[in-house]
């Protein structure tokens, strides 16, 4: 594995013991984390601009979530999310065989230390992940 004295960081990895999704990726992290915000960048994504201002916006607006989404032509091979009629999410759906938006989930998330308790109020899914809490925003 790799460190991040190249960069200036110092990396500390936690693995989870299965690949059981996202939420349990948080849980697994969840002592390390404690009460502190935090970023969940998926590896598989990259975003030429970066996250920077994404983030001095989730810090400003105290937020509890901030999560990027993209429309996309085949809505079915992704996470998808359902937006209220102020923008907010209200729903996560994990590749949706008849999808309810074209907004998929890019693989970056801000959260808040309120993650944890979203968290401990869900249960795996039928196929054995934990399901992505949907998180208010307030």
């Amino acid at each position: 594995m790799k460190k991040g004295e190249p960069w200036g960081l110092e990396v500390q990895y936690i693995l989870q013991d299965q690949p059981l999704g996202l939420a349990h990726a948080v849980k697994t992290a969840q002592p390390f984390l404690g009460d502190s915000p935090f970023v969940m960048y998926l590896g598989d994504n990259l975003l030429a601009e970066g996250i920077k201002n994404y983030r001095q916006q989730f810090i400003e607006e105290k937020l509890d979530a901030f999560l990027f989404l993209k429309e996309v032509e085949n809505p079915k091979a992704f996470g998808v999310a359902v937006l209220n009629k102020k923008g907010h999410i209200t729903r996560l759906i994990e590749k949706p065989e008849n999808p309810p938006s074209n907004l998929a989930l890019v693989g970056v998330y801000f959260f808040s230390p309120k993650i944890h308790e979203a968290i401990a109020r869900i249960k795996p899914s039928a196929r054995g992940s934990w399901r992505s809490p949907t998180p208010s925003r307030s």
